[in-house]
Formats: structure tokens, C-alpha cells, sequence
């Protein structure tokens, strides 16, 4: 997606009115590709929780990633002004999103599998 956005944006921007947002949307889509190795890492977290019957814990990985992003990204537009800072707040806080619950996940799996070998 990377290499192909100004392609993408093409589809969306082909017409004189919209042909503005064609830079914008360009550098969108490539700061945005940015969290997309994150995703599987924090859908395997999410996911490893409800399989396990720890349901809240999916919920509170996907609220903290949610919830988090507005502050963040209000304190970057404040700061700094741009609309790459808001692009900027969205990817980190989308790959600190999902890198903390894969933690988390990793620590709950092999309290699992200790669990499992001391037969408890």
C-alpha cells in the first residue's frame, strides 16, 4: 500500500473537485500502512483473551487502543499543527495499541503452559 497510494488515491480523487486531497490522502494512506504489521500482532492478543475466558482483558486491550488515540492525537495537533501529526498519533498509538496487549498475551500464554506442565 505503501508504494501503491498515490494508485489507490486515484480512484478516490479522479475528478477535478476532489483532485485537491490527492497529496493529503497519499501521505495518509502511507503513514497509515506504517501500523499495519501491528494489527495481527494486537488481533492475536485480542483474540488468544476470549479464547482463553478472558473476555475483559480483550476488552480493555481494545478500549485502551481506542481511547487512548484522541488524547494523544488532540496533544499532537495542539502541539505541533499539522495533519501528519494527527497521522502520526494514529499509527504510534495503533502499534502501542497493539504491542502491549501481544505482551500482555505472551505473559498470560505462558502462565498457561507453566500451568499446564506443573499439572495444575
Amino acid at each position: 500500500m505503501f508504494i501503491f497510494a498515490e494508485y489507490v488515491t486515484l480512484i478516490f480523487t479522479y475528478d477535478s473537485s476532489t483532485a485537491y486531497l490527492r497529496n493529503d490522502m497519499v501521505l495518509c494512506l502511507r503513514y497509515m500502512c506504517l501500523f499495519l504489521p501491528f494489527v495481527a500482532w494486537g488481533g492475536m492478543a485480542t483474540t488468544l483473551f476470549q479464547a482463553v475466558g478472558r473476555g475483559f482483558n480483550s476488552f480493555l486491550s481494545t478500549t485502551f487502543r481506542n481511547v487512548l488515540q484522541l488524547p494523544v492525537c488532540y496533544v499532537l495537533i495542539i502541539a505541533v499543527g499539522t495533519m501528519e501529526s494527527v497521522w502520526w498519533g494514529i499509527t504510534s498509538m495503533e502499534a502501542i495499541g497493539a504491542i502491549l496487549p501481544g505482551l500482555w498475551s505472551l505473559i498470560l500464554l505462558g502462565s498457561i503452559t507453566k500451568g499446564m506442565r506443573s499439572g495444575a
